[in-house]
């Protein structure tokens, strides 16, 4: 591993979600496993929808956090934060191929400012509910989505 982020529980398995953010890679650990590669292309790049991207230093997802059956993804190359389900990452163990992202079903929360800028690179993340005391508490429906919030550091802009 090169840069580690963003280590994620999955008390259902006993293991541990993290990504790569140098390799663009999202690992799964399991206690009597080890180590697995769950998908390539971590931060969403499809081929095409990010200029100069042979030279972005940090192509992967980074902080990454769960909130009921989901995952959020903040994604540093395409500056968006996604979402896709917890099962669907699971799903990938033992694939002799880990896929890419984008061949994955995901949806895009935000991708800009309310002022309609990019973001830099959106970089750590956590879900909550409006009345919750903490990350793990209460469970999101389809309908209802948690309150999110991220870090968008400067940085991210100098490297684009």
């Amino acid at each position: 591993f090169r840069w580690t982020e963003g280590p994620t529980y999955i008390k259902e398995t006993g293991g541990l979600l993290f990504s790569d953010t140098i390799e663009a890679k999202i690992y799964y650990w399991d206690p009597n496993l080890g180590v697995s590669t769950l998908v390539k292309d971590s931060g969403g790049f499809d081929g095409s929808n990010v200029t100069s991207f042979e030279s972005i230093f940090e192509p992967g997802g980074n902080g990454m956090t769960r909130k009921g059956d989901w995952i959020y993804l903040c994604q540093h190359c395409t500056r968006r934060v996604v979402r896709l389900r917890v099962e669907t990452l699971l799903e990938q163990r033992g694939a002799w191929r880990p896929p890419s992202f984008c061949e994955l079903p995901f949806e895009v929360l935000a991708s800009e400012t309310p002022e309609g800028r990019s973001f830099n690179s959106p970089n750590d993340i956590i879900a909550v509910d409006d009345d919750d005391n903490g990350p793990d508490v209460g469970k999101e429906t389809d309908d209802c989505l948690p309150v999110v919030y991220f870090t968008d550091p400067i940085y991210g802009e100098q490297a684009f």
